[in-house]
């Protein structure tokens, strides 16, 4: 498998769970099934310990909170679960600004950041080198900004600028070449230095090697020695584990483990998380695109799916075909889920590593009610 390979992590149009997903007319043929799994995802007593105590962090991949996070931020179990939220809202521009930066825009970012904290959580607004349409930055040119110290400056200062009252910022370069090694350090030192002044915190996001030099594109950009002590936490993206060319789950809690002790042994001195996707893949002959639950589920039922094969990591999927050709999805339940945290105990992982769930909103709507009942 291509270890963060293909980024298709996805920001669900989420509403009511158990609504028809809508085809485009296209006709669906069962090509696949095989071991029943639970209608609901739901998991029995006998079938997992429980889940060990740990920071658990919940990204929403928006500047905005849908009807799905409103109506599930205030129960008890998410509270119980989650107990921070990053908005990964801000955009670098290439005049060195951040957006959104229009008055509405970040009027709207402060009160939303109020609500959040009435409803008990810590915020971190989330910078990703992306445009403000998300698409991601090219490679060579969010490398060649980060090498310009000019550039850098005025990002530091506006990013410092923007934290408002939130907690703290986090940092997500998304691609990388491994030449923008200095460009990333600089940038994330003096940024570290300014929050810090502030009373303010920062986390970095970095992606999953387990070799030197990185087995995956851009590791090497990113001096992990050099951040350590002076970052607040790392945040390792264990995502996309799977590509079309062999489709599997969205990630591996062998592999997360694998990239932790890597990880672990340049940063002794710093609080890290390890990702979990809530959103699946669907693979299909044109490449991956992301899926909630609510949509492979919808998919499912309109292909005649009603049983999932699991896969080793405890992910279920199928097959179903349409007129482009064959599909083959791939998802997270609760079951799947539930299992890969129980995994995660503390002589894997120490207590102080933290969960950071990515795609908040794409998951089982069951899956905070049963990690509530788990954790003690």
């Amino acid at each position: 498998m291509n270890k963060q390979s293909v980024n298709v992590r996805f920001l669900p149009a989420v509403g009511v769970p158990g609504l028809a997903v809508v085809m485009l007319g296209l006709a669906l043929t069962v090509t696949g099934c095989g071991v029943e799994a639970s209608p609901e995802g739901r998991v029995e007593s006998a079938d997992v310990v429980a889940i060990p105590q740990r920071p658990v962090t919940a990204l929403v991949d928006s500047c905005v909170l849908d009807s799905w996070h409103r109506a599930t931020l205030p129960t008890p179990a998410a509270r119980k679960v989650i107990g921070e939220i990053v908005m990964l809202c801000l955009v670098p521009r290439y005049d060195g600004s951040v957006g959104p930066s229009d008055p509405a825009g970040t009027s709207a970012l402060a009160g939303l950041v109020t609500e959040l904290h009435a409803d008990g959580y810590q915020v971190k607004l989330g910078v990703a080198f992306n445009d403000e349409s998300g698409q991601a930055s090219d490679a060579g040119q969010t490398s060649a900004l980060l090498l310009n110290p000019d550039w850098r400056t005025k990002v530091v200062t506006a990013l410092t600028a923007a934290v408002g009252e939130a907690e703290g910022i986090d940092v997500d370069f998304e691609s990388l070449q491994s030449s923008a090694r200095s460009g990333v350090t600089s940038l994330v030192l003096s940024l570290a230095q300014a929050l810090h002044a502030k009373g303010k915190k920062l986390a970095v996001y970095v992606p999953p090697s387990t070799t030197s030099p990185s087995d995956v594109a851009g590791g090497d950009a990113y001096d992990l020695a050099a951040f350590d002590g002076k970052v607040d936490r790392v945040r390792l993206t264990t995502l996309d584990y799977s590509d079309n060319t062999l489709p599997g789950p969205t990630t591996d809690p062998g592999w997360a483990v694998s990239a932790y002790k890597y990880a672990r042994a340049y940063l002794p001195n710093t609080a890290m998380d390890v990702s979990y996707p809530l959103y699946g893949a669907d693979f299909g002959p044109a490449g991956v695109r992301g899926t909630s639950w609510v949509e492979a589920r919808g998919i499912a039922d309109l292909a005649g799916v009603s049983s999932f094969d699991r896969g080793p990591t405890g992910a279920p999927h199928f097959n179903y075909s349409r007129e482009d050709g064959p599909h083959e999805v791939w998802f997270d339940d609760a079951t799947s889920t539930t299992q890969a945290l129980a995994a995660w105990d503390y002589s894997t992982m120490p207590a102080g590593t933290g969960v950071f769930f990515w795609g908040f909103g794409a998951e089982d709507p069951t899956l905070w009610q049963e990690l509530a009942r788990r954790l003690p």
